[in-house]
């Protein structure tokens, strides 16, 4: 297997940064809604969840993925109890716009397909609840998905997760600018994507910082390395 990137094909969608005007590019959902708060010098968002629903926001448009797409966020995810503390990374073509526009965005989740396996790839902070899950990761691609130990990245400490769809539609993920994996479970470069941040975090502050998404391949990750030999 190879991976073609073409210099300067990249090109920005989205830089998030959670000023005052953030909710012109996301929908946020839940009970409690989420919030942006302060912790230092920068803005993170907070999804806020509190274990009955899981809270967040979509973004409010949707991207091609056709000559690929990424997403990269900082998070800080202090993961101290086993369960009703969650963040999700998900690029999604799953989000069923007629029933968007009719839910209440308070009770429940996002609306999604009914009987479609929607393409779907999703980072998931931890792996799940309970253990062992909680102690893990997860990266989910369509059909495909991969654990790793978490420790290092559920600690609280700031991390930069970056996820890549290919324009052969597999996907990528980097942490702080180092190649981690690449699923070989392709999504459809024709589908329309959306970026959705959603979970729990009842008892901890787990946040999510800067968010950056582009259409193309950038090319300061050296992808090829997380190919197998």
């Amino acid at each position: 297997m190879s991976i073609t990137v073409v210099p300067g094909s990249s090109a920005v969608l989205l830089t998030e940064r959670w000023g005052r005007s953030w909710a012109a590019d996301w929908v946020p959902f839940g009970t409690p809604l989420p919030e942006i708060v302060r912790d230092g010098a920068h803005r993170w968002f907070w999804n806020h969840g509190d274990g009955s629903y899981t809270s967040g926001a979509y973004s409010r448009k949707r991207y091609s993925a056709a000559i690929g797409l990424g997403l990269e966020a900082v998070v800080r995810a202090p993961v101290l109890a086993p369960q009703w503390q969650t963040l999700n990374l998900t690029v999604t073509a799953d989000l069923d716009s007629t029933r968007l526009a009719a839910w209440n965005h308070r009770d429940g989740g996002p609306p999604t397909s009914v009987g479609v396996n929607a393409p779907t790839f999703t980072l998931s902070l931890p792996a799940g609840e309970g253990p062992p899950g909680f102690q893990k990761v997860m990266l989910l691609c369509q059909d495909h998905a991969a654990e790793f130990p978490g420790s290092a990245w559920l600690s609280g400490k700031p991390h930069r997760f970056r996820m890549q769809i290919f324009p052969d539609g597999r996907c990528g993920l980097a942490v702080d600018g180092r190649p981690v994996l690449i699923l070989s479970s392709a999504l459809p470069p024709s589908a329309r994507y959306q970026v959705m941040l959603n979970g729990n975090s009842v008892g901890s502050r787990i946040l999510v910082g800067p968010v950056d998404v582009w259409q193309g391949v950038r090319t300061d990750v050296d992808w090829a390395a997380a190919l197998p030999r």
